[in-house]
């Protein structure tokens, strides 16, 4: 009866009609997904979804009791917008990523630098060829989903390192790409340091720690390593944000016991987009309660096993995984969420991030302390940092908020803004190519290693 009925709707209430439906269906799977699923534990992240939601179905079917006119002017207006603002995604990823790389090599050019014109994937075949093994740096963070309930199942394990053993292929900044072999544990250090007794600094961060855009042994670890001749272990990975470097920290530097950990703090993302990104993991989250860890160290081939499976390393030279992050990025309009985060972002939210960094580094100061190690927090400025407009804000990036932060939790500072950067008369000298998309370059990592070195020789 009720299908005979819907053949009799013009076509414009049958869009309608399916469109209240489609919301009645996802608003079924929301509450599924809270109260079932997660069991009500994340209530309120869920909120946001259902005001959408049942907003949706009120709306839909309150349409359907206009007249002709309006329903189709309405839904003319829905659809434009809905396309305008897909369109408009489609041409912020595709000048993003499009741009960037036609910008650095014709900059390379300028400046009589060879730019390897192959792509990443190309890259990686061809040190296949060469090695029998290779692969694209995988960061952690793509690992991060507020579904991942179940801590202990070997499905939501969750890596904080790349392929062990692997020649690992990163980005291509200053001309050519990084690529290193990574150690027993998939980080970028060479393997026989973790045999050391007695490790000296353990470097915690994302990918200025990692040392993108620079080779094997030019990054800081590698250039403590030479300037100190003692064990040095990093493991820094791109993307990494406050969350992921605790545990990195509780995963192998409980097992290493360093004398010193030095927690390098990226003001362009870890307070803003990483945090945000890392509180809505329950495994992540879970590293600041009680004794929580994976073991990682002892499940290195489960690790190596789900990114090799992700990248395809085993059955075929393609991958769907940049494809399958891109689409997901796409349908979530991650670059239109990006471009007017920073204009909804309010006091409150703030006062949240920076309350969990706290918590962060507090436990981090307490994991160190209980095995004798000294903590220091070393803050890296951006590019955007030295723009004339931003020179004067006295406390952009909330920088002024953070120090504060580190100092209440008495966690020895290293400030590579003010105590370096600053007094340097062309800071953006200090960047590949002088480029506002890339990392430090060789001479930069080279500079701020003699610096934290001298401020650790002298406290």
């Amino acid at each position: 009866m009720m299908f005979s009925k819907f053949r009799q709707l013009e076509i414009i209430d049958k869009i309608i009609f399916g469109l209240t439906s489609a919301s009645m269906f996802a608003l079924l799977y929301v509450l599924y997904r809270d109260f079932i699923f997660f069991e009500s534990t994340r209530h309120e992240s869920y909120l946001k979804y259902y005001y959408i939601l049942f907003f949706c179905v009120f709306f839909w079917s309150a349409l359907l009791r206009l007249k002709r006119s309006y329903k189709i002017n309405i839904l003319v207006i829905t659809f434009s917008s809905v396309i305008g603002i897909y369109l408009s995604e489609i041409i912020l990823s595709v000048s993003k990523k499009i741009n960037k790389k036609e910008d650095i090599s014709l900059i390379a050019k300028s400046f009589n630098v060879y730019f390897d014109p192959r792509s990443k994937k190309e890259v990686v075949i061809d040190l296949k060829k060469q090695f029998g093994s290779a692969a694209p740096h995988i960061a952690p963070s793509n690992f991060i989903s507020p579904s991942n309930i179940n801590l202990n199942s070997k499905a939501n394990l969750f890596p904080l390192s790349g392929i062990s053993k692997t020649h690992t292929v990163g980005d291509n900044e200053s001309g050519t790409y990084q690529i290193y072999l990574s150690d027993r544990y998939g980080f970028n250090n060479p393997d026989e340091e973790w045999d050391s007794k007695n490790v000296e600094f353990l470097l915690i961060g994302d990918s200025f720690t990692l040392g993108s855009a620079v080779e094997p042994g030019k990054e800081i670890s590698g250039q403590l390593r030479e300037i100190s001749n003692k064990p040095v272990i990093n493991l820094g990975m791109g993307g990494n944000g406050p969350l992921i470097e605790l545990a990195s920290l509780i995963e192998y530097g409980k097992i290493l016991k360093p004398n010193n950990v030095l927690w390098f703090f990226y003001e362009g993302n870890d307070l803003s987009s990483n945090i945000s990104s890392e509180m809505e993991d329950p495994i992540l989250m879970s590293y600041l309660e009680g004794d929580y860890y994976q073991d990682l160290t002892k499940k290195q081939v489960l690790i190596d096993q789900k990114l090799e499976k992700i990248i395809g390393l085993k059955m075929k030279e393609n991958t769907n995984s940049e494809s399958h992050f891109a689409i997901t990025n796409f349908l979530k309009l991650y670059n239109l969420r990006e471009l007017f985060g920073s204009l909804m972002q309010n006091d409150k939210d703030i006062e949240i991030r920076l309350n969990l960094l706290s918590r962060i580094l507090s436990k981090a100061k307490n994991v160190v302390d209980d095995w004798g190690g000294e903590l220091h927090f070393i803050f890296l400025p951006e590019y955007s940092r030295y723009d004339k407009r931003n020179v004067s804000l006295a406390n952009y990036k909330n920088k002024q908020d953070i120090l504060n932060l580190v100092e209440e939790l008495n966690i020895q500072l290293i400030d590579i803004d003010s105590d370096f950067f600053r007094s340097i008369k062309d800071p953006y000298s200090l960047f590949p190519f002088r480029s506002s998309s890339a990392h430090y370059s060789e001479n930069a990592y080279k500079l701020i290693s003699k610096k934290i070195f001298e401020f650790l020789q002298l406290n």
